[in-house]
């Protein structure tokens, strides 16, 4: 009996450090009252009407999510001249370009007529390039360099078809 008021005190304590009541079903006939009170929180407040803003930096060589416009999507094809063929794949955030039996990946952003290319598994860098479509063929011309040499000699001036 006493370990039952003791467990019920203490839950009563416990409850009201927490912010909330429990009622006290202990068999005493007196009533108790439990007292709540909400917690506090140590930052002042603001009177500024001004919006707060978060700047972020990153200096990651991977590209945010810019997908690809729904006109780039898809698979592209390239005759480089000698049965050299490329086929450049473009889905979402990602690009998959395969020559021969060699195949590299990364992903990209796509902010109006320019498309990042990052985060390749064949070299690391960033390259940056102009991209249009005319008449149905994607052309890239490189606008900020590429450090990736493979990937600069299938997409530099290199006309796609789908």
């Amino acid at each position: 009996m006493r370990h039952t008021r003791t467990f019920w005190s203490f839950l009563l304590l416990v409850a009201a450090a927490c912010g909330s009541s429990i009622p006290d079903t202990s068999e005493s006939t007196a009533s108790s009252t439990v007292t709540t009170v909400a917690p506090t929180t140590s930052e002042a407040p603001t009177t500024s009407d001004a919006p707060t803003t978060t700047e972020q930096t990153s200096t990651s060589t991977t590209a945010p999510a810019d997908p690809a416009p729904p006109e780039l999507e898809g698979s592209w094809r390239a005759d480089l001249g000698g049965g050299d063929l490329v086929t450049l794949t473009l889905e979402g955030t990602t690009y998959l370009i395969s020559r021969g039996g060699n195949q590299g990946d990364g992903d990209i952003k796509v902010v109006g007529g320019t498309i990042v290319f990052s985060g390749s598994n064949l070299c690391d860098g960033v390259g940056t390039y102009k991209w249009s479509i005319e008449s149905g063929a994607l052309t890239f011309t490189v606008s900020a360099g590429d450090p990736c040499a493979g990937r600069f000699e299938v997409l530099d001036g290199v006309t796609y078809t789908p």
